[in-house]
């Protein structure tokens, strides 16, 4: 089974996939959840409901490189160890490949461990203005934000495929498509992919010290 990695610049329009195992990983009363309520305080928390605020976070940890290195320490383990259950469920399901929808691909290390990598990109002009617009923040915030992270051009360089999202998600559509075409109609013999499928997990467990 391949591994295939999908990443992008912010608001390049990546997948909301990994949003899901976000929001599951800091749901009140997870591991992950309680981490984040000891090392931030309780600021960052709706007194009534108990769940994060991710924006008032979000807001400070892109000001601040050590409160953001301190988020992802606490969030990427919880969440690669939720996609990592996931890749085992389509594993035994015989499935051919599994996208993984991972922000920090490249920065994190992970991107050595998958044998497909997939970016997404746009224009500049149009990532700030996706991001100002998403976020509701000015063009200093937005532009800081973007700077925080690895250079979509490095990211472009480094992909086995492109996406280019200026134009819509139809058209973005028609080239997820063919690259899944393309994924799929790839053959290996399954018992390959299997052991190269739960050696990468196991790897990627590894290196996030989940294991």
């Amino acid at each position: 089974m391949y591994l295939v990695g999908l990443t992008g610049g912010i608001s390049t329009g990546k997948s909301t996939a990994v949003k899901t195992l976000r929001k599951r990983v800091v749901k009140p009363g997870e591991p992950a959840y309680i981490q984040l309520r000891k090392v931030f305080g309780n600021e960052f928390f709706d007194e009534e409901t108990g769940e994060l605020n991710r924006e008032k976070l979000s807001a400070v940890v892109f000001e601040d490189s050590k409160k953001r290195s301190q988020l992802n320490s606490i969030t990427h383990p919880a969440v690669g160890k939720a996609m990592f259950k996931q890749v085992i469920t389509h594993l035994f399901k015989g499935e051919k490949f599994v996208v993984l929808d991972i922000p920090l691909l490249f920065e994190s290390g992970a991107s050595r461990f998958v044998q497909k990598t997939i970016v997404i990109h746009c224009d500049e002009e149009k990532q700030l203005e996706r991001l100002m617009k998403r976020d509701t923040v000015d063009e200093k915030v937005a532009k800081s934000r973007i700077a925080a992270q690895m250079p979509l051009k490095e990211k472009m360089e480094r992909a086995t495929y492109l996406v280019d999202n200026n134009h819509g998600k139809e058209e973005a559509q028609k080239q997820l498509n063919k690259i899944a075409d393309e994924l799929q109609n790839s053959w290996l013999p399954f018992i390959i992919r299997s052991i190269v499928g739960i050696t990468v997990g196991l790897l990627i467990l590894s290196i996030l010290k989940i294991i």
